[in-house]
């Protein structure tokens, strides 16, 4: 199948690429969202030739929107490329893309397109509930519900959101260790937000998810959340004074 596409995408290339020059195809990878990100991405290895030692330039035609990239030459290589691509927005995971062509000092490629699947490192944490009788205080720690990182990783919490109606203060430096006191007089949901961080040894810090600590403060768990009663109350009431008009 990829020599089909490689005899197709020569034969058309002979009306549009000089004689000679480089063919760059399109391209994409798995880019984990850290602070050094890995792996790095070899945009000439799906171009044809490859490899092709008359390539002395790489030029983005077209930067990514999350990210910056740098192109050069393998360390060990004399033919071969690498880009680098340093994320600049921790809090976005998903698609991103940069353009590029290749230059032989004579000629330039085609333009090709190397789309990029920016993912969390390890994105383990999730959302949670806790609950927390009126005037006393709640004690959340890590793990259970922040991550679970991989052996010897540690977290570290880069930024969190103040609760509504209590007082949040953390009982660590680094980790997910926090106690929530109620407001006096205070009874129903409440909650903050975590963004975490995992050191990652390989790549430096990685961010995780943004997760939700939900909390219930009151005598035991509520039976329905706060909007539920009203939305089933509400139709069986209508319904109530539909069947009595009906029997009239």
């Amino acid at each position: 199948m990829r020599t089909m596409f490689l005899c197709a995408l020569i034969l058309w290339s002979v009306s549009v690429i000089p004689a000679g020059a480089h063919i760059a195809v399109n391209d994409e990878f798995d880019v984990p969202r850290c602070y050094v990100a890995g792996p790095v991405i070899f945009p000439l290895d799906n171009d044809f030739p490859y490899p092709d030692p008359s390539v002395i330039n790489i030029e983005i035609t077209e930067n990514p929107r999350y990210s910056t990239i740098e192109c050069m030459k393998f360390w060990d290589s004399d033919w071969d490329w690498v880009c680098y691509p340093h994320i600049t927005d921790y809090s976005y995971a998903g698609p991103d893309y940069f353009k590029y062509r290749t230059y032989d000092g004579s000629s330039y490629s085609n333009i090709a397109q190397v789309r990029m699947n920016i993912v969390p490192y390890n994105p383990c944490g999730s959302d949670a509930s806790f609950t927390v009788e009126p005037g006393s205080k709640l004690s959340v720690y890590n793990p259970g519900w922040l991550g679970c990182p991989d052996v010897g990783q540690t977290i570290k919490i880069h930024d969190f959101s103040h609760p509504s109606h209590g007082v949040l203060n953390r009982c660590d430096t680094d980790g997910g260790c926090f106690n929530y006191v109620p407001d006096p007089g205070f009874t129903g949901w409440d909650s903050f937000t975590v963004w975490e961080w995992y050191d990652s040894g390989e790549y430096d810090y990685c961010p995780g998810n943004v997760i939700r600590a939900s909390i219930y403060v009151g005598y035991g768990v509520p039976e329905f959340p706060s909007m539920v009663p009203p939305a089933i109350i509400i139709p069986g009431f209508l319904g109530l004074v539909l069947y009595l008009r009906i029997k009239q």
